[in-house]
């Protein structure tokens, strides 16, 4: 998983999208969704669209939930 500036992105108002997120954080969509499905994750949902939106804070608790996943293995 790459390594994730927490303080630059903490400071950042991007809204990532499914794909954006996932390929940002090394992951599929598919685990996302599973994340979302389980409760562990509430993104917003943009009012245009009703796409997702992923925002920083989403991404930093995604990138812990993956870091403990694979020290669990």
């Amino acid at each position: 998983m790459p390594a994730i500036d927490e303080e630059k992105l903490k400071k950042s108002s991007k809204k990532f999208r499914v794909n954006e997120a996932a390929r940002f954080l090394g992951i599929t969509p598919r685990i996302l969704k599973h994340y979302e499905q389980t409760g562990v994750l509430r993104p917003e949902r943009l009012q245009d669209n009703d796409y997702r939106a992923y925002t920083a804070e989403d991404i930093i608790k995604l990138q812990v939930a993956e870091q403990l996943k694979a020290v669990a293995r």
